[in-house]
């Protein structure tokens, strides 16, 4: 195995000449404003992502605590999973007067900036992450959907990145200052702002395996700490550090993988960022200015772990093993562009407009009318039409039972002072054990025979709300019944007395 023995460049910044700083600076802010323009062309299709981003939004600009807008399983604290974003919205709502719509474009537009940007500080030549993250785009194009989602999980993807690109900083000197603050600086954003803090300790954990004994013990040193002070600034460490690890634990443990949500699933390899890191590994064998990276760095197990863990969960690829794939290209690609394209070359000028305007033009791109999606035509009807929707919304303590995660995402976003709760919040997992075993049910068997035990709970104040899209709505008997637009369809008690139905009711 090759020793690691990289240029200067890789590791503590080496004297430069001004003239190359300002280089440097003006490849730094060519592609950040690159990558800030696409974001904001993303928002500016009015782009509203299709889950966790409205919850967090809601969660700021309604004045119900978490345990009133979910049912809880008893066996599952009833605690709001990320109280240090909701913070951030909640200020941003009180304080500047950011309505919950415009919360969900600053999460999109903040968390792919994070994400997108931050690698651009940490290299000698920040047009290398511009080329790879292009490449990512161009090898799977619906990677800027997830960019674009406003979740905190972009956290956990850019601490990977910051983690690999310091990597070789903490092996040159296990006390450099400036790594070892901005890992611990990337774990304590990490924990203050989401959920799955433990996350985290991938790369750490990772990195014992490099063989670099004190960089490995630095590197774990700067993110226990940042994970400590992270809780300490949600203002309840504890219970931030103690739910989500029983959150995660009774999600994996109590619901079978084809029911949990997508990120929670087992992959089936990613074919295509296999294929590129398979290309990675060739041009590290047979390019000389490569050779003495070794594949032993954190960035490579990192990576190598999240893919095979990633069968149990796709959880640990895309949010941990890619963006370590991403770094270790970045870091080749660096060594690649620096032996070969000097500093001032006019080739390189020519290369950073290429990529800057090519990486502009693949992320904002209207593919399919991507950037047009939105969770909320499916109750537009509810929104345009309040007088006739009123009756058919759930009533003060009701419930809200459906299958449906979007139906959450989507009511709660648009109404989120109201006082009715919702069977299924964003996780089955904390769901009352006898609705989650309904839910499966439902799931398994698709009639709507399956709703029944559902429909047996209602009373006048619930409702039930099912997709009907492309089959005749459901009819069961005791029940009214209100096909919407697109797909969705209400289902409440008889009011009793016979009444002219609104627009699209069925009374059975």
């Amino acid at each position: 195995m090759t020793e690691e023995s990289p240029p200067a460049s890789e590791s503590v910044a080496r004297a430069e000449e001004p003239l190359d700083r300002w280089i440097r600076l003006a490849v730094i802010v060519a592609a950040s404003l690159a990558l800030l323009g696409a974001a904001l062309a993303i928002v500016d299709y009015a782009f509203i992502p299709p889950d966790d981003a409205l919850r967090h939004a809601a969660t700021a600009a309604s004045d119900n605590p978490y345990h009133e807008v979910v049912l809880f399983d008893e066996a599952v604290p009833a605690e709001d999973s990320t109280p240090g974003w909701h913070a951030v919205l909640r200020a941003m709502h009180q304080w500047a007067g950011v309505d919950r719509f415009g919360l969900v474009s600053f999460g999109v537009l903040f968390f792919f900036a994070v994400f997108a940007v931050t690698p651009l500080f940490l290299l000698r030549r920040p047009e290398a992450w511009a080329a790879v993250l292009l490449l990512a785009v161009v090898i799977n194009p619906g990677y800027p959907l997830r960019l674009a989602l406003g979740r905190p999980f972009m956290l956990s993807s850019t601490a990977v990145l910051v983690f690999v690109l310091v990597w070789q900083r903490l092996v040159d000197d296990p006390r450099s200052r400036s790594a070892l603050a901005l890992c611990m600086g990337a774990a304590v954003i990490g924990t203050w702002l989401h959920s799955t803090w433990f996350l985290l300790f991938a790369a750490p954990l990772a990195s014992v395996l490099t063989g670099r004994w004190k960089a490995s013990a630095a590197l774990l040193g700067a993110v226990t700490a940042g994970v400590l002070v992270g809780a300490v600034l949600t203002l309840q460490p504890f219970t931030h550090l103690t739910y989500n690890v029983v959150h995660v634990w009774k999600t994996m443990g109590t619901t079978d993988a084809v029911f949990r949500v997508s990120e929670l699933r087992p992959f089936t390899g990613d074919g295509p960022f296999t294929a590129f890191a398979l290309m990675l590994l060739v041009a590290w064998a047979t390019l000389p200015e490569l050779k003495s990276f070794s594949l032993r760095h954190v960035g490579v197990v990192t990576a190598l772990g999240g893919w095979v863990l990633a069968f149990s969960a796709s959880r640990f690829w895309t949010d941990l093993g890619l963006p370590a794939l991403l770094a270790v290209a970045t870091l080749l690609l660096q060594r690649v562009l620096e032996a070969r394209m000097p500093s001032r070359a006019p080739s390189r000028a020519v290369f950073v407009a290429a990529i800057v305007v090519a990486l502009h033009l693949a992320i904002s791109a209207n593919h399919g009318r991507r950037w047009e999606s939105s969770p909320l035509p499916r109750i537009a009807w509810l929104m345009d039409n309040p007088e006739e929707a009123e009756p058919w919304l759930p009533g003060e303590g009701g419930v809200v039972y459906s299958p449906e995660m979007r139906v959450f995402y989507s009511m709660y976003l648009v109404y989120p002072d109201r006082s009715w709760r919702y069977i299924l919040g964003p996780e089955q997992g904390i769901m009352p054990r006898e609705d989650l075993n309904i839910l499966h049910d439902i799931k398994d068997r698709g009639s709507w025979d399956a709703y029944q035990p559902w429909v047996d709970k209602l009373r006048p104040q619930d409702r039930l709300i099912v997709d009907a899209a492309g089959r005749d709505p459901p009819e069961y008997d005791g029940m009214e019944v209100l096909p919407l637009p697109h797909g969705l369809a209400i289902v409440k008690p008889s009011a009793g007395e016979p009444h002219a139905p609104v627009a699209g009711a069925v009374s059975r």
